[in-house]
């Protein structure tokens, strides 16, 4: 998915595949809109968009650009809450015309469905759909769930730590690729679900980073990849 070369054609919300927000600050710079000292460009670096964050961007979007006629938000955050999703899903839904939203995610497909079919996509870096995990998922999949479990000790914070959800998420995405190349036997097929399903709630609030991990590394059946 391209962006338009003039900002009139832009589409009200794009999702760039990334960690941070230079890629798209240069699509706007490319086209004729510089951040520096612009109070209709809004910058914000969140590790999880919470559904806080979310109602004050949605709120912030309500209010009239204060020196052009539209205003641009470029948020950058390794996932986003399901609360925080459907909480943006009203702007998304009835666009006001003068506000046009970048989400910079390193993995897009952890968006609900509802969100991705109303924004752009943009994987302008296709390395990062498949970098390397901290975790390495071939010697995950091809672990007995004992061993696993073990494995995940470097994915789990320790006392005082904030969790890292960029590798908690890398990890979790680059699995997933990895089990899409092996047969889909019913096993296969149910472990693929449990991961999804896990995707989906890690970053809800008050959810249990442990106990999701190991969900998943009991139900992912053992396969050699290598």
């Amino acid at each position: 998915m391209s962006v338009p070369e003039t900002t009139k054609d832009f589409h009200h919300a794009y999702v760039v595949s990334g960690t941070e927000a230079l890629p798209a600050l240069r699509i706007l710079e490319q086209r004729g809109i510089v951040r520096v000292g612009n109070p209709d460009v809004v910058v914000w670096n969140r590790e999880t968009l919470g559904v806080e964050d979310a109602r004050a961007l949605v709120h912030r979007a309500l209010v009239h650009p204060t020196e052009s006629s539209v205003q641009y938000f470029v948020v950058t955050c390794a996932a986003i809450t399901r609360e925080a999703q459907n909480a943006l899903l009203k702007v998304l839904e009835e666009p006001t015309g003068s506000s046009v939203f970048f989400f910079v995610l390193p993995y897009p497909d952890m968006l609900l469905e509802t969100l991705k079919s109303r924004v752009h996509i943009i994987y302008e870096h296709e390395h990062i759909k498949a970098r390397a995990s901290v975790l390495d998922p071939v010697a995950f999949l091809s672990a007995a769930p004992a061993a696993r479990l073990k494995m995940l000790s470097c994915l789990l914070p320790k006392k005082g730590e904030e969790r890292d959800m960029r590798a908690v998420l890398g990890f979790l995405h680059a699995l997933e690729m990895l089990m899409n190349t092996v047969p889909k036997t019913s096993d296969m097929l149910r472990g693929l679900r449990a991961l999804y399903n896990a995707k989906l709630y890690i970053t809800d609030r008050g959810a249990s980073l442990k106990i999701l991990l190991e969900y998943v590394a009991l139900l992912v059946p053992q396969v050699s990849a290598r």
